[in-house]
């Protein structure tokens, strides 16, 4: 009887150390840490364990040293925040990486200037694609201006909204076939009452077409991978690790980029999801074979495999799709798509199982893409639905998209006072613009995106802060009416990681620090979580894993 005791009692002692011997060991640690992991529970760790890219522990500091060898790289985070790696599920970096010249901000004034002096400073590149700059701000705008500075050199330039765009003479001139080219209502080349072309370019449909010329024109695209590579980098310095790129152009551009990307892909440290636009009726019959020639391009790190559609606009370009008439005026804004027709081609694109992503502004252009999204679901179809921007919901419209898991994607930057939507809509309608809480508290999902360049920063920071107060750097003392509308900072994080990755069909492997998930985090260098939210926008990324692999460290 002694015996058997003695002999149970040295089992306690001996395998307790026999199973750590049997612990995989970790290539890397990281301890001393506040680990928000984003899960389910929101629960809090204090370090991490990673064996290649697999996350394989997540827990207590009393534990971690059973999985460090000789071989370990332990990083002691001296008490940083560490948060799984940002996903941006809004975003525009192919398109981007595309464009020789990028102007930030509205102004048509800077624009002209920064598009004279990069000619003056590149006197060897044969086309300029660009993108900056805003219509509404320069309503005369005409072709003379761009060719006074540049007589000899094709140029496109899309506008900062990417809703339409300039294109000079000798641009035009590369466009042969442009007099028996099919456009649609909603997008074409501007003519003014003599029937010239006035250099002005309405929606994507139009300039993607002059873009894909001018891509052709190009011998080679080398300038595209150094550029990719860089935004690359510049996302993992900001805590990235995974876009959604919404839109890179027609098949003829998506093809050209697509396929430059795919063979620089093994040496970006970025997940990349992209997507196939649609803009009419017609695009979006072709849009199955299209997107299933430009999986071809598929590698490890790149997908493609959603159908974005333009709904509508923009509330600052008049053209977003309002139920009621802009203020002053008697437009109503563009509707791009609705009817049986419509619905019928995405409920066949979803059964077989592409995602959809819709951009919807205004209220009616967010209901067809509600009510599209109904009779997807009627059909059985189980993929990613998501609405883009819906900045003015109708109230009746919440309970579907609740019930019918559609996902809504937001711009928090925008979540802000800003003169031109206020203009644009008025006092009582502005003030029910980008609410969102009713869908949270529901469980719903809302994810965010920063819509670059569209929107002027990539810092996650600054969007979460906007997000959490409602107010930005241009909306100065002016606040949005319904303070209720407020982001906590938990769920503005949430929406940049577990869903988002929910939004890309990926939260069995990203978007929150698990065991089992790919080994993606960062750490920050302060606890945005406890500190002044007025302060968030200032928050370092001090590390970012992706993969396993520190790929960018201050």
């Amino acid at each position: 009887m002694i015996k058997s005791i003695l002999f149970l009692l040295s089992l306690l002692f001996i395998f307790p150390f026999a199973s750590d011997k049997k612990k995989p060991k970790a290539t890397i640690v990281i301890k001393n840490a506040i680990v928000h992991t984003m899960d389910s529970k929101n629960t809090i760790a204090e370090c991490i364990a990673l064996r290649g890219n697999e996350i394989i522990y997540v827990g207590k500091q009393d534990k971690i040293d059973r999985y460090i060898n000789k071989k370990t790289k332990v990083i002691d985070a001296h008490k940083q925040v560490v948060l799984p790696g940002f996903i941006d599920a809004h975003t525009h970096p192919i398109s981007l990486a595309s464009f020789d010249l990028e102007v930030k901000g509205y102004k048509m004034e800077r624009l002209l200037k920064e598009l004279k002096t990069y000619i003056a400073t590149h006197p060897n590149n044969k086309t300029i694609i660009g993108v900056g700059g805003f219509a509404y701000n320069d309503p005369k705008f005409d072709i003379s201006k761009l060719d006074e500075i540049a007589p000899n050199i094709p140029i496109v330039l899309v506008e900062t909204d990417g809703h339409g765009g300039w294109i000079n003479s000798k641009g035009l001139a590369l466009l042969n076939d442009l007099s028996t080219t099919h456009f649609s209502e909603n997008s074409f080349f501007e003519k003014d009452k003599e029937g010239q072309y006035t250099g002005v370019i309405i929606e994507a449909k139009a300039y993607y077409y002059a873009i894909g010329k001018l891509l052709k024109s190009k011998e080679n695209l080398p300038e595209f991978d150094d550029r990719f590579k860089a935004l690359s980098k510049e996302y993992n310095s900001l805590g990235y690790t995974c876009v959604f790129d919404a839109t890179a152009g027609n098949y003829d551009v998506s093809d050209v980029l697509f396929k430059r990307l795919a063979k620089i892909s093994n040496d970006i440290t970025l997940r990349i999801e992209a997507s196939y636009l649609t803009s009419d009726l017609e695009e979006l019959k072709t849009a199955q074979v299209n997107t299933s020639n430009l999986k071809k391009h598929s590698t490890e790190l790149f997908n493609i495999n959603t159908i974005k559609v333009f709904m509508d606009g923009t509330m600052e370009g008049y053209n977003a799709a309002l139920d009621v008439p802009y203020k002053d005026t008697d437009n109503l804004g563009n509707l791009f798509f609705s009817g049986e027709d419509f619905q019928d081609e995405l409920v066949n694109l979803a059964l077989n199982n592409f995602d959809i992503h819709f951009h919807a502004i205004g209220p009616k252009a967010i209901h067809e893409a509600v009510v599209a999204s109904q009779k997807i679901r009627q059909n059985g179809a189980d993929v990613k639905l998501t609405i883009a921007h819906a900045e003015l919901i109708r109230d009746e419209d919440y309970k579907v998209i609740i019930e019918n898991d559609i996902i809504i994607n937001t711009t928090p930057l925008w979540h802000s006072y800003d003169d031109f939507t206020f203009t644009a809509l008025g006092q009582e309608r502005f003030n029910k613009i980008w609410r969102y809480n009713q869908i949270l508290e529901k469980d719903g999902h809302v994810t965010f995106g920063t819509d670059h360049p569209s929107s002027y920063s990539l810092s996650p920071f600054e969007h979460i802060q906007t997000a959490v107060t409602r107010q930005n750097k241009y909306s100065g003392n002016k606040k949005l009416a319904d303070e209720n509308q407020k982001f906590s900072v938990q769920d503005a994080v949430k929406a940049f990681t577990l869903s988002a990755a929910y939004q890309l069909g990926l939260s069995n492997e990203l978007g929150s620090i698990e065991i089992g998930k790919n080994a993606d985090l960062i750490l920050i260098n302060q606890d945005i979580f406890s500190i002044d939210k007025t302060e968030i926008k200032s928050t370092k990324v001090t590390t970012t894993i992706f993969n396993g692999e520190v790929v960018y460290s201050e």
